[in-house]
């Protein structure tokens, strides 16, 4: 992850820069000479391997693979066509594929790789009672994740498509709730008559975990995983694989997710017989409190027999939607009192009203039963006309409301806080909902806080406590005490404490306080506490930074040198220097364009690796340059450096 977030930095401050870079990812692209680099091995399974790389070309991370060991020209195959099936299927909750191809004579292929965890990881934590996974991970929640592996699966097959190694290990969630449904290695294409063709291929392979494979006692090829396979998989030849197959691995999978225990349990042998006899007890054994047409759903979709089951995903999905909306699914026995006991959760507010009203035309009915219902009638359709009419004015009025606010959400990001509060004093205040005004309290409560004031931010973030400011709240608590008022900024130990802090939990709090400080400091020798502090932040395999501040006649030097590891110094941007030495540091060519704006006089970069000079015709104020003798020939260097006095460290 902080791979990630530095390429990212770096490509963000490429895009800052503009034009005085534009040639640095075309160079970087045409002098790629090895676009994956980086192995290093993630997991194994079957006869590939995967490996985490490091793409040159994108500069992002991928995970590779490739055949394990040696392989026959059928291995071959099967290892492409695995790629080439999984590459013609897009989809969001299907992992992508980004390359295929051949490198040092072995076939691999590149795909998405996703940080997080699968969902046999996480069905263990639940099993544990993990109290982090319980609090992210509900019901609700593992049931998004399965229909989101539904729509994959149902996607696949109406592109011709079997995966036919359906499993937790599987689905991956990532750290942001995203899942992916992966492995396409025993993948089959359907012909016409949604019968599979077994001549597509010969992935024959174990398609079970090294614990399983150490336990193994079954004679042949089994083309699935043991426990979450069809009958048909196991042995059965009274069914064909098909859509069926897949719809029972789902099945058994939904069992996992309802259950947290497996449907069939022992050794290899034992697993397959339960499964060829359709053996196993129903979820609500292993764990109660299981809603009824969930289990039906799930023991449906693993019938022995394919034509039990459901005849596609997406009618199986259909029940699982028509269960959370409060309908009957087709899973359950269907009973009057079933039906009319659903409609009554469905619309419990409306039965309640049918009932008073009834009640209350039998006690008036015998005199009044026509006048009444006359005058309701009226009534009801003006009200309703009423109400429309004021939701509609409502809806059109918070959509303007909600539309200034993500504006001034927006400007906040970028740190323009006066111009968010211009944004949101323009909108009357009798416009704002109650939802939006606490939206409002939030935003100039964070906007507060980044200013440090932080007595303020507790009065504004005290009224939001839906809003999960609980960290903001402490932090304004604890850094209040440190001030006299709101009217001044923390002294330079104490901000380095709280940027130290805002990291550890948001490095986007850390980022806007510290934007908001570089430009209403007063003492520039506490400020540079804080600029050591961000240099940590941008650099972070820095362990013992070289720099130092000195003043000669009212003018301010900064020595960073001897800072190998150092990539970004974007933290002194706004500091008056005269005088600037980044000698033998790893400051990169286009981030020295960002510090355009400091009043440099005497600039040394010597020993700095640096191939393209263009940023020394935006440093309107220098005057001396100290480079190394090679780095004085450089081309570049001759043609930027005209009318600099120009200084060789040896």
């Amino acid at each position: 992850m902080n791979e990630r977030r530095d390429n990212l930095e770096d490509f963000f401050d490429e895009v800052i820069n503009g034009d005085d870079c534009s040639a640095s990812i075309l160079n970087s692209i045409l002098d790629c000479n090895q676009r994956y680099t980086g192995f290093d091995f993630y997991e194994e399974g079957g006869s590939k391997a995967i490996f985490k790389a490091q793409d040159q070309m994108t500069q992002r991370q991928v995970a590779f693979a490739k055949l394990k060991g040696s392989a026959t020209k059928g291995q071959t195959e099967n290892f492409l066509r695995e790629a080439r099936i999984n590459a013609l299927l897009q989809h969001p909750n299907i992992v992508p594929v980004y390359d295929i191809g051949i490198n040092e004579d072995e076939p691999f292929f590149a795909m998405k790789f996703v940080h997080g965890r699968t969902l046999a990881d996480i069905i263990r934590s639940l099993r544990k009672n993990e109290s982090a996974t319980s609090a992210e991970y509900s019901r609700t929640e593992l049931i998004d994740i399965f229909l989101k592996i539904c729509d994959a699966t149902s996607y696949a097959h109406s592109n011709g498509v079997l995966h036919l190694d359906l499993k937790p290990e599987n689905i991956r969630i990532d750290n942001f709730g995203d899942v992916q449904l992966c492995d396409w290695g025993l993948a089959r294409l359907i012909d016409g008559s949604d019968k599979i063709t077994d001549e597509f291929g010969s992935l024959e392979q174990y398609s079970i975990n090294q614990e399983d494979m150490n336990k193994l006692t079954v004679d042949g090829y089994i083309k699935g995983t043991p426990g979450f396979m069809a009958p048909e998989q196991a042995g059965s030849t009274e069914d064909r694989k098909g859509i069926p197959t897949d719809v029972y691995s789902l099945g058994v999978i939904l069992y996992y997710i309802l259950s947290y225990k497996q449907a069939f349990r022992g050794d290899i042998n034992a697993i397959i017989a339960k499964t060829l006899e359709g053996d196993f007890c129903k979820p609500s054994v292993h764990r109660e409190n299981i809603p009824k047409a969930l289990e039906s759903i799930c023991l449906k979709a693993m019938s022995l027999r394919a034509v039990d089951r459901y005849n596609s995903v997406s009618t199986m999905k259909d029940d699982i939607l028509s269960y959370r909306n409060g309908y009957l699914t087709s899973a359950e026995e269907k009973g009057l009192w079933k039906v009319f006991s659903l409609f009554i959760k469905r619309n419990i507010a409306v039965s309640f009203s049918l009932l008073a009203s009834f009640i209350l035309i039998l006690i008036l009915s015998f005199a009044y039963v026509d006048s009444l219902k006359n005058e309701r009638d009226k009534a009801n359709k003006a009200l309703a006309l009423a109400q429309e009419e004021k939701e509609k004015r409502q809806y059109l009025s918070d959509l303007g409301v909600d539309f200034f606010i993500k504006q001034a959400k927006q400007m906040v990001v970028f740190h323009s806080f006066e111009e968010a509060e211009k944004v949101i004093e323009q909108i009357p205040e009798s416009e704002f909902t109650e939802a939006q005004k606490i939206q409002v309290r939030d935003l100039f409560g964070r906007v507060a806080f980044y200013r440090q004031q932080y007595n303020k931010a507790l009065t504004l973030l005290e009224g939001t406590k839906e809003r999960n400011n609980k960290f903001l709240l402490t932090m304004a608590r604890k850094y209040a005490k440190r001030k006299s008022s709101d009217q001044v900024l923390l002294k330079g130990d104490d901000f380095v404490e709280l940027l130290g802090e805002l990291e550890a939990f948001n490095i986007q709090h850390a980022w806007s306080s510290y934007e908001y400080e570089i430009l209403h400091y007063s003492d520039i020798y506490e400020h540079i506490k804080a600029v050591e502090k961000m240099i940590h932040v941008k650099n972070n395999s820095v362990e013992n930074l070289n720099i130092k501040l000195t003043e000669k006649e009212g003018k301010y030097f900064l020595d960073l040198s001897n800072n190998p590891d150092v990539h970004s110094v974007v933290g002194i941007r706004s500091m008056p220097l005269t005088g600037l030495n980044l000698s033998g540091s790893g400051i990169k060519d286009f981030r020295m364009a960002l510090l355009k704006d400091l009043p440099l006089e005497e600039l040394d970069v010597s020993h700095c690796r640096l191939t393209d000079y263009g940023f020394l015709m935006h440093y309107k104020n220098l005057k001396k340059i100290t480079v190394s003798a090679k780095e004085s020939q450089y081309p570049s260097f001759i043609k930027y450096a005209k009318g600099l006095e120009v200084i060789i460290r040896q």
